[in-house]
């Protein structure tokens, strides 16, 4: 996702109100120590994807969503599932 506030803000556009999404990446989470992404970051994003996007950093840019869950998913928790909800 390049540009993830753009993606969620997509999401809160087409979404019905009361209509949910679940989102399954690789997102950070807010002061959780997480040292080697910061070194890998600057390959991996020139080959796929960034690995220092904070998702509730994103998510208070978009008031239209509000997070219904957030569990750990693979890779000890590196990869999370995220429900989101329209309001």
């Amino acid at each position: 996702m390049p540009n993830p506030l753009a993606c969620l803000n997509e999401t809160a556009r087409v979404l019905v109100p009361g209509g949910s999404v679940l989102i399954f990446d690789k997102f950070l989470q807010r002061r959780r120590w997480a040292p080697v992404r910061p070194l890998l970051n600057p390959v991996v994003r020139r080959i796929a994807t960034r690995l220092d996007v904070v998702f509730e950093e994103v998510l208070e840019q978009t008031p239209q969503l509000v997070l219904e869950s957030d569990q750990p998913a693979l890779a000890a928790g590196w990869f999370r599932r995220i429900r989101l909800k329209r309001v």
